[in-house]
């Protein structure tokens, strides 16, 4: 269970280090759409689109948590809990990533096709 754990956190960190730099390039794409049509966002789609910066946190605590699993500082339950809760903070992250920006682009949709 522990090679699991510990295997998942250096996953979850590698993702979310790619999760930050995709998304990252994915809220400038919208932030240009949204300079070029002249159009004013949701505070919502605002926030939705400073939520990548926050995946190199989530990355920096999995990494740290796996490194303190390696070293036995962290306990195997910890590991887990550990585990369970950044891949939680993911899976909100990105839905409110993803419906932030949907809601925005979803009028356009219709123009453009």
């Amino acid at each position: 269970m522990r090679r699991f754990g510990l295997a998942t956190l250096f996953g979850i960190a590698l993702l979310n280090f790619f999760l930050a730099y995709s998304g990252h390039y994915l809220s400038s794409q919208v932030r240009q759409f949204i300079a070029d049509h002249h159009t004013k966002p949701s505070s919502f789609s605002l926030i939705a689109l400073a939520i990548p910066p926050w995946f190199y946190f989530i990355a920096a605590v999995a990494a740290v948590a796996a490194i303190l699993g390696l070293t036995r500082r962290l306990g195997d339950s910890g590991v887990v809990y550990t585990v369970v809760g950044l891949l939680l903070l993911d899976i909100i992250a990105l839905l409110v990533s993803l419906w932030g920006v949907g809601v925005f682009l979803f009028p356009f949709y219709e123009r453009v096709a």
